[in-house]
């Protein structure tokens, strides 16, 4: 049975892969979007705050921020909506597993429909959200693989218009993200099986480690990791254009 389980989730994974590279192709290749990673450690709220005001005054269009951690999701939330969204007037809603099905549904619902223009969530599977005017992807902290970044950050700009996408980056997202594999449950998998999990976990870990750090073009290092093998860098994202010094 744990043989069967392994071998169906690696399947899954691989099927996922697939899907996710013919839609990152679509996305990158389509959507004017400038992806950019800032190393920012105790001044991630500082980054926040000007950076999503301006969003919002500049375009009047929707952001998405991704808190992954349950642990600091209320007081993240908290701060968003006093120190920002309460002061420019836009109410922001949370979606995260740990909420009522009916409050998950009010929430997404809010979101689009613009009741609540802005979103912070603990990832985006679940949410159903093909919303094309989003135009601001924050993610506050770093993602556990390439799969969950890209499903994330691929929720900007998918009417092909500029949009933004930047991933908040510190060495204790390393640190939180390797204690909580280490915490992932594979009793119903034997020990050999459950090894090689955890080290394609850690595999994926080290790969948004490498992204997160890199200074070549950040459009081209995903696009490399679906299989695909640019030519010229893209000229729009934070590596290109050095937006952000390590």
């Amino acid at each position: 049975m744990a043989t069967r389980k392994a071998s169906m989730e690696f399947r899954h994974r691989r099927i996922l892969k697939t899907l996710y590279f013919f839609q990152l192709r679509r996305m990158l290749h389509t959507a004017d979007l400038n992806i950019a990673v800032a190393v920012e450690g105790k001044l991630r709220l500082e980054h926040l705050f000007p950076a999503a005001a301006d969003i919002n005054i500049r375009t009047r269009r929707i952001p998405v921020i991704f808190q992954h951690h349950r642990a600091f999701f209320s007081s993240i939330l908290r701060q968003i909506r006093i120190k920002i969204f309460g002061e420019y007037g836009f109410a922001a809603t949370k979606y995260h597993a740990g909420l009522s099905a009916e409050a998950r549904r009010k929430n997404q619902n809010d979101f689009i429909y613009d009741t609540a223009p802005v979103i912070v969530a603990t990832n985006a599977f679940g949410m159903g959200i093909d919303k094309s005017n989003v135009r601001f992807v924050l993610h506050y902290n770093m993602p556990q693989s390439m799969e969950n970044y890209y499903q994330e950050a691929g929720r900007a700009g998918r009417d092909g218009l500029p949009s933004q996408c930047v991933l908040l980056f510190s060495a204790q997202d390393v640190i939180i993200n390797k204690f909580l594999l280490d915490k992932k449950d594979f009793a119903e998998m034997d020990d050999e099986e459950a090894d090689l999990l955890r080290q394609r976990d850690l595999q994926r870990l080290q790969t948004m480690e490498r992204y997160c750090q890199t200074t070549e073009c950040l459009r081209n290092y995903i696009l490399a990791y679906f299989g695909e093998h640019p030519t010229a860098p893209c000229g729009n994202c934070g590596s290109c254009n050095n937006d952000f010094d390590e």
